[in-house]
């Protein structure tokens, strides 16, 4: 029984502060047919590319969160079965993997004008007992200021 799951990367910036926020790389990462307990991991040294985000805050202070609001499909499959790893500014490159807990996870934050560029990398497990079937979620890149 095999599971295709497939993320979409969103980005957003609210327009009350001069901020801009774009995925600049691909923003659609498709894992393909996974088994139950099965895991793919799109690292460094692999053919698939990185998600690049590219952020612009032009004053103030700002922060840049990424969350995950799970996955919709057949059955529930818990977000932590998802992580991510920053590889790009960090160097030298640490490969920590972070679970998505479901909630907003701060990336990054500043108090003076920044352009920066983050690359981010994916990793996912399947559970166990999972359910076969189609599975998506929607990755969310946000990016706000004062």
């Amino acid at each position: 029984m095999r599971r295709l799951i497939l993320l979409l990367v969103l980005a957003f910036a609210p327009a009350v502060f001069p901020l801009s926020l774009a995925v600049t790389q691909t923003p659609v990462i498709n894992f393909g047919d996974l088994a139950p307990n099965e895991g793919e991991w799109l690292t460094l040294g692999y053919s698939y590319p990185p998600t690049k985000v590219d952020c612009t805050a032009n004053a103030g202070a700002w922060q840049l969160s990424i969350k995950s609001t799970g996955f919709y499909g057949p059955a529930y499959m818990p977000v932590s079965s998802m992580k991510f790893d920053l590889v790009w500014p960090l160097i030298p490159i640490t490969d920590v993997w972070t679970n998505f807990t479901g909630s907003d996870q701060l990336i990054d934050s500043g108090t003076l004008a920044m352009t920066k560029s983050y690359s981010f990398l994916w990793g996912i497990r399947i559970p166990t007992n999972q359910q076969s079937g189609s599975y998506y979620s929607n990755i969310t890149f946000t990016l706000t200021g004062n």
